[in-house]
């Protein structure tokens, strides 16, 4: 089938998130025929700086995700030069750009998809050094204007919800570019299994209640403490499913204390279905994570390790009843259990869920940027 459009995402190799929302909206291109490749805008520096940003990412994300926090204030207070005249810090943008420009023309792309505030930056630099005239995009993945979107310069900027125009108007994107569209998830979490059966495909036993505790892709956040405090506090019919992701140290430190009702899950791309085995999802509120979890409309209970944009994304959740949470790890095993037995509660969540995630963000994202391209 001949391609019709052809789009470049640009994402960024720091967790699972990023790459988690291109491929998303890459199923999408694919499932109209049209092409979609997805690159590192990391990599547009060079192999080994990308390498040196998600290495470092991950040690500080796992061990001292407060420096997140931290680090999201300071950049929040920094006022915005990158529009006037780049500063030393961006020099990595402006080489990467060059590189870049090659990368499109030499796979003919008509539009470009930035999932991350980087790409969106490096291809704002591009456009106005060297190739003025292609179409891009920015999707933001988390429920909030994360600091330096404001400095890109692109056609499109994709939001998680309506709710938050003014926000992303007050940060300085112009109103009239902003489609909120919803936050693309990847096909597999808008099927549903039934609980018994996900159970017996995950091989947990039927007559268990099970609770999954997920600390992102990375395994971030105090998981071992919370898993050896909470299981001798479960009820008999409960188990624990705690998700190590790729952190292999959490998994081996959990595995040490053989605790009965819990069972240890590494790296695993069954999440969609670990959601519709549980009675809850218990999770650090990402963007990416949240919005998996809501559209599978499975209750959820947040916890705030990271701050930052996933204190916002918290805040955000809590304010419409779509999520609890806290960011103390002594309230949250407190939060766990009483959720275990408020059946009422979890079906009001559920109910609100149901009521605010049932389109497919993919797809007006996929069908936004096809009209930009036409020039409708």
């Amino acid at each position: 089938m001949n391609s019709n459009l052809k789009g470049l995402i640009l994402t960024c190799n720091t967790g699972g998130g990023h790459n988690s929302t291109a491929e998303a909206i890459r199923e999408q291109f694919t499932a109209n025929g049209d092409v979609c490749d997805v690159a590192d805008a990391l990599e547009f520096v060079s192999e080994k700086f990308s390498n040196f940003i998600s290495d470092w990412h991950s040690r500080i994300y796992r061990t001292v995700p407060k420096l997140f926090s931290k680090g999201y204030s300071s950049v929040e207070k920094i006022d915005s030069k990158i529009k006037s005249r780049p500063k030393s810090g961006h020099h990595a943008i402006y080489n990467g750009s060059s590189a870049l420009r090659d990368y499109i023309k030499a796979g003919n792309y008509d539009i470009i998809i930035c999932v991350h505030a980087f790409s969106a930056l490096m291809v704002t630099a591009l456009r106005r050094r060297y190739i003025p005239d292609v179409r891009a995009c920015f999707v933001a993945t988390d429920y909030t204007c994360s600091p330096t979107v404001a400095d890109s310069d692109l056609d499109i900027y994709f939001i998680p919800h309506e709710a938050l125009v003014d926000e992303f108007v007050s940060c300085g994107v112009p109103r009239e570019k902003i489609v909120p569209s919803g936050l693309p998830v990847r096909s597999d979490f808008y099927s549903r299994t039934e609980k018994e059966e996900a159970k017996r495909l995950l091989g947990l036993p039927a007559d268990k209640k099970n609770i999954t505790l997920m600390g992102g892709s990375m395994g971030c956040g105090p998981i071992k403490d919370i898993a050896k405090e909470l299981s001798p506090l479960l009820p008999e019919d409960c188990i624990l499913t705690v998700v190590c992701g790729t952190n292999q140290k959490l998994y081996k430190s959990i595995e040490k204390y053989e605790l009965p009702n819990v069972n240890l899950v590494g790296y695993t791309r069954d999440v969609p279905l670990l959601m519709d085995s549980s009675e809850f999802f218990m999770t650090k509120p990402g963007g990416i994570t949240s919005t998996e979890g809501a559209t599978k409309h499975i209750p959820m209970l947040f916890l705030d390790v990271v701050g930052g944009c996933e204190e916002k994304n918290l805040s955000f959740f809590k304010a419409r009843g779509w999520a609890t949470g806290t960011d103390d790890p002594a309230e949250f095993i407190a939060e766990c259990l009483m959720l275990i037995n408020d059946r009422k509660r979890a079906d009001e969540m559920r109910r609100r869920l149901e009521e605010n995630f049932s389109r497919n963000p993919a797809k007006i994202i996929y069908e936004e940027c096809k009209n930009a391209v036409s020039g409708r």
